[in-house]
């Protein structure tokens, strides 16, 4: 047994394995663990990972909306002709 997987890509990672071999040898089907129960498990796995990666895309799209909109604030200054360093904000002027 390897160690315990401290996140979420280790964890499923681990569970897949877990029910993918489960699913071949038929050692857990003393603990109630029948081919049917495993793929119904593995199933539910696989609706975690689905719904980790829809939360991370999430996520993504929250972190980059503010500096599209700073960027989207900027061009606008700029074809306005208002456009000068200290009208673009300092996130943007930094990462130029």
């Amino acid at each position: 047994m390897g160690k315990e997987p401290r996140d979420t890509a280790g964890f499923l990672q681990a569970a897949y394995t877990l029910f993918d071999n489960a699913a071949s040898s038929g050692l857990l089907a003393k603990f109630g663990y029948e081919a049917d129960r495993i793929t119904a498990e593995r199933a539910m796995i696989a609706a975690f990972d689905q719904a980790n990666q829809t939360q991370e895309a999430a996520k993504g799209a929250a972190q980059r909306a503010p500096r599209k909109a700073a960027a989207t604030r900027a061009a606008k200054k700029a074809q306005s002709g208002q456009a000068n360093d200290a009208s673009i904000p300092v996130v943007e002027r930094l990462t130029r």
